[in-house]
């Protein structure tokens, strides 16, 4: 019955989110700093409270009516989110022309969090209730919950993370947003314990021995384009010779987006073939492209460059050379890069925030924030990233297998770290993995490895979590191997972990003594393998 009840409240909390929302009034577009504090003020006062008592819901017909109660208010949370954007793009008109806002970002990500907590509750339909009143989750529920909900959080958090990179009168309206967006992230929170407090068929639990270094989401004839570069049928072809349908990467999108909204297929996979060649352009693949390819001649061959960055006017977020956001998204054989440069600070080269997304012989290259990982799973085979300063970062389930990882020479003054890992809840099964790769300075670190020490990575935010195992750690990487991120800040909370690297840095004798940080055994490693951390079909 207790499990029953928890998940009772989480649609109970999903009434508490709609009349928060219609009760907390729009703010004004006014750069009145007194307003904007009584606004903040007002609206946080009216904020759900989570430690309500939990509801005593009898059976399976009082938990059918929460529910479908629950869903009725899904019109005054897409009322309310449509006029939150209203106000992000009324205040699109004090930037400066052609710079990317923060409120770009905000608009996408608000609605995006609204469709992933819908979607959740969806999926709680399906949960089963057994004879003895007990709800059970199978693990394909429980796989996409958490994909979802840490999903929500995500978007909430990188809409505010927008705002740090602006001028300091924009420091009230980040106030503002985070007293109306933060009850989308304690919601998902919310959600989110709840998941992980069901019991999971027992039949489904089993932990999965390391096995094959391919996740089973990705089908054999998947992983033989990727490998190979040779699909049955190409889309479209980009060339700059004029040999192909289009010129540019962006142009070849758009149509193939055209063909799949005409001829929708389900599961059908589109492939665009990129030939040889340099590419200045950003692109983007916008999330209702599912199961997209893009074929490259090889990572020495095809590049997609530009040069967005923070300092210039961008978010970190829109800053991206290539932002992927379908799902299913595969690339073999290109090189993805910002050529911003280190003094341009935040300047991302691939940013990906879909589910089920592979690469295959890629190279993404840059310097600070190289690879944003930002969300869902994910999975690079034998790449290159190579860059500065958190230069993989984000809060993806991200697995990095027989990779190249090589450090560049920073700003001055800088230090070079190689994840910032953004789990900012403990329930979330995100985390960056690195197994049977190598670690090592570029070319053009060597002559300065004694000059600028190199880090395995840094806490981005409270629970941050990475694993590097079975890799090649070179003498690149100082002897703590991590690196504090603002003074005692997650330290305890943290999980940073290593388990039988080699090299000349991998000896573990001088690393960091932080609480949040271990040495794995054989038995604490296997949730980290391919499989049981992103692997599923699901």
């Amino acid at each position: 019955m207790e499990n029953i009840l928890k998940i009772l409240i989480t649609f109970a909390f999903l009434s508490l989110l709609v009349d928060a929302a219609v009760s907390i009034s729009l703010p004004p577009a006014a750069r009145n700093p007194e307003k904007f504090k009584r606004a903040v003020d007002k609206a946080k006062s009216q904020l759900p409270n989570f430690g309500s008592k939990l509801p005593n819901f009898k059976n399976q017909l009082e938990f059918k009516r929460a529910l479908d109660k629950a869903k009725s208010q899904f019109p005054g949370i897409t009322k309310k989110i449509h006029a939150l954007q209203a106000w992000f793009r009324l205040q699109q008109r004090w930037r400066k022309a052609g710079r990317v806002s923060a409120f770009d970002d905000c608009i996408v990500m608000t609605a995006d969090s609204i469709d992933q907590i819908k979607s959740s509750v969806e999926i709680f339909e399906g949960v089963e209730w057994s004879k003895d009143g007990i709800l059970s989750l199978n693990a394909t529920q429980k796989v996409q919950l958490n994909n979802l909900l840490s999903a929500a959080q995500t978007n909430v958090l990188t809409c505010l993370d927008g705002f740090t990179h602006t001028r300091a009168d924009k420091k009230d309206q980040a106030d503002i947003l985070k007293a109306d967006l933060m009850v989308l992230h304690r919601g998902a929170g919310f959600m989110l314990s709840i998941t992980n407090s069901l019991k999971v068929k027992e039949a489904e639990t089993e932990i999965v021995p390391p096995g094959d270094d391919w996740p089973e989401w990705l089908s054999a004839e998947e992983r033989t384009m990727l490998l190979h570069r040779n699909p049955e049928v190409v889309h479209a072809t980009v060339a700059l010779d004029k040999s192909g349908d289009y010129k540019t990467v962006s142009d070849a999108v758009n149509a193939v987006r055209v063909k799949m909204m005409v001829h929708p297929s389900l599961g059908k996979r589109y492939v665009i073939r990129i030939k040889a060649g340099k590419y200045m352009e950003n692109v983007v693949i916008p999330k209702d492209m599912k199961n997209l390819t893009f074929i490259g001649d090889g990572s020495d061959k095809t590049f997609i460059i530009a040069s967005q960055n923070v300092v210039d006017g961008s978010t970190t977020f829109n800053s991206a050379t290539v932002g992927v956001a379908g799902d299913g998204f595969l690339a073999s054989g290109i090189t993805f890069e910002n050529a911003a440069g280190p003094s341009k600070n935040q300047a991302v080269a691939l940013r990906v925030n879909a589910d089920r997304a592979a690469f295959y012989g890629c190279n993404m290259i840059g310097h600070q924030n190289t690879l944003y990982v930002h969300s869902f799973r994910q999975f690079y085979k034998s790449c290159t990233i190579r860059g500065t300063v958190d230069f993989i970062f984000g809060n993806a389930a991200a697995f990095l297998y027989n990779c190249n990882i090589e450090a560049r020479v920073p700003k001055p003054g800088q230090k070079n770290t190689i994840t910032a890992q953004g789990r900012d809840n403990i329930n979330q099964t995100t985390g960056i993995v690195i197994r049977k790769s190598r670690i090592r300075a570029a070319q053009e670190l060597k002559d300065f490895k004694e000059e600028v020490w190199t880090y395995l990575g840094r806490p981005w935010k409270e629970y941050s979590r990475t694993v590097v195992m079975e890799t090649d750690i070179s003498n690149v990487i100082h002897p703590n191997g991590w690196l504090e991120s603002r003074g005692e800040f997650a330290l305890n909370t943290l999980d940073y972990a290593e388990y039988m690297n080699t090299g000349d840095g991998a000896k573990t004798e001088s690393r960091v003594k932080w609480k949040g940080f271990r040495v794995l055994t054989e038995k604490e490693v296997e949730p980290f393998t391919l499989r049981n951390f992103i692997g599923g079909k699901s």
